[in-house]
């Protein structure tokens, strides 16, 4: 009874952080920027400001499906945002961006987001939310951390049922 309380706290909470963030997205969607720039556009310029010349920004398909992939060092942006002119579109693509800029200075918290990625996958397959089962079965519970790689994580290779990430393969 406890986990299944649980398992229904954490699902309303996620769909009252989607909810909240769909609007906020539609709200900042309609707050056009003064130099009109695209999101990929700003991607690409908070890259170079950065220093960083080997990751790519590229349109993929889905609404508010934009991750950045470092075992394939790209920023991918949702076509909503890749062609936004709008502050929500800015605000997406320098997000990202961050997570790339984290990469390339290896930010220890974005190593163990990485690691953390299978079972927010295995998740997102089950309507019952993250079991124990589940979690096991992608091997986190049984390893310690420093055994699971950031390159296990981004290729799921712990769990092979679980796709890569959001929006890469989603």
């Amino acid at each position: 009874m406890g986990a299944i309380l649980i398992t229904v706290v954490f699902m309303l909470f996620g769909w009252i952080v989607s909810a909240r963030l769909k609007a906020k997205f539609k709200r900042y969607s309609e707050i056009q920027l003064t130099r009109n720039l695209t999101g990929a556009e700003i991607a690409r310029l908070m890259l170079a400001d950065n220093g960083i010349r080997d990751v790519e920004v590229i349109s993929v398909e889905g609404q508010l499906t934009d991750h950045y992939n470092p075992a394939t060092k790209t920023v991918n942006l949702s076509a909503e945002v890749y062609n936004g002119r709008n502050a929500a579109a800015a605000a997406v693509a320098a997000h990202e961006c961050g997570h790339a800029v984290q990469h390339a200075k290896a930010y220890g918290m974005l190593q163990l987001r990485s690691a953390l990625v299978p079972i927010q996958n295995v998740s997102a397959q089950d309507s019952r939310g993250p079991t124990p089962e589940s979690i096991r079965s992608c091997g986190v519970l049984n390893a310690p951390p420093a055994r699971i790689t950031s390159r296990e994580a981004r290729t799921s290779r712990r769990c092979p049922s679980a796709p890569l990430a959001r929006g890469s393969a989603r």
